[in-house]
């Protein structure tokens, strides 16, 4: 059983908008949390207006699109499907939010690698970004895996696959 490489960077191109969605929708209730007179905790943090939601989270959505070709789509390409259909997706979540975390250390590495400015890191602001830019591809590497699951079941039930067989091959009936 095998997975085509059109077809995994189909699958982790729908990922990758998934997790955008999610962030939109992460923005726009930030945005809210005013309105809502709720978690006033975290409006100190990160105080946005609604208006300015849409904007950033454009400006988001381009800057993930930058770090899915440099991080995700390697990833990708080098990982085997059969291992990646096993992964559980609270697993899969992890080890994209990780991947997240990692793009955005890159981009902020990258303009000057000789000297990181450790009072970028201690900014509410900054820190808000790492966290969507986890939760971007946290979202975006569960859903290729489920996508990739659902795939590898798809041929293996095809090609006639035995009741039992062990989830380790790529076969597998549960």
């Amino acid at each position: 059983m095998k997975i085509g490489w059109e077809r995994k960077i189909g699958y982790s191109f729908v990922g990758l908008m998934a997790g955008n969605a999610v962030s939109v929708v992460v923005l726009f209730l930030i945005a809210l949390l005013p309105q809502l007179e709720a978690f006033a905790e975290i409006r100190k943090g990160w105080n946005l207006p609604l208006s300015e939601a849409l904007g950033l989270s454009l400006l988001i959505w381009l800057v993930s699109m930058g770090a899915w070709v440099i991080v995700g789509l390697p990833v990708v390409l080098l990982l085997q499907a059969e291992i990646v259909a096993d992964f559980y997706w609270v697993t899969a979540g992890l080890m994209g939010a990780v991947m997240g975390a990692f793009a955005m250390a890159l981009i902020y590495v990258a303009p000057n690698p000789r000297h990181i400015d450790i009072a970028a890191f201690r900014n509410p602001e900054t820190l808000c970004f790492f966290f969507l830019a986890a939760l971007i591809s946290g979202v975006a590497f569960a859903v290729y895996c489920a996508l990739v699951w659902a795939t590898l079941r798809r041929q293996a039930k095809e090609s006639g696959a035995p009741k039992g067989t062990p989830r380790s091959l790529p076969w597998f009936d549960f």
